[in-house]
């Protein structure tokens, strides 16, 4: 049954998002403890104000975490594509020209950003612009790799 949006109904939103930020966030710290980041990151600024999806991998490009808004982006639960890599998100409309840069950037361990049509699981596609960061430990070793990412509108 659909009636009208109720504050209720827009509070409760904010409250599991808050919920899932929060849980998210927590990951993250015990993450870059556990390796010894060295990198410093504004994860809560891009994952609650940009609200962009947060997807760590390690030096094997093998996804290690990935934030629960993962999902409203990709339709894929966290746990369903922890240890893939994210070239599960592409196909064949994936940019040829994009693939490589990613690839250029992360052999060369160097931070990268681009855009390029991701697939979701239904199999429709969607754009996705893709902000790399390599991550280094206290041992000044490369140890993961950061990718903030989100949805764009408009790219042809």
């Amino acid at each position: 049954m659909s009636g009208p949006l109720r504050s209720w109904d827009i509070f409760i939103d904010l409250h599991w998002r808050n919920i899932a930020n929060a849980k998210d966030l927590t990951l993250i710290k015990t993450i870059t403890k556990k390796y010894g980041w060295k990198t410093k990151l504004d994860f809560q600024g891009r994952l609650v104000k940009e609200k962009k999806v947060i997807i760590i991998t390690d030096i094997a490009q093998n996804i290690v975490f990935a934030s629960n808004n993962v999902h409203s982006m990709t339709g894929y639960f966290p746990d369903e594509i922890t240890s893939n890599t994210p070239r599960m998100f592409q196909g064949k409309e994936t940019s040829l020209h994009a693939k490589m840069a990613i690839k250029n950037a992360i052999e060369q361990l160097s931070p990268f950003c681009t855009s390029l049509i991701n697939y979701r699981k239904d199999g429709s596609t969607y754009n996705c612009e893709i902000e790399g960061i390599p991550i280094k430990n206290k041992a000044n070793q490369y140890t993961h790799f950061v990718a903030f990412e989100k949805q764009i509108y408009g790219m042809s």
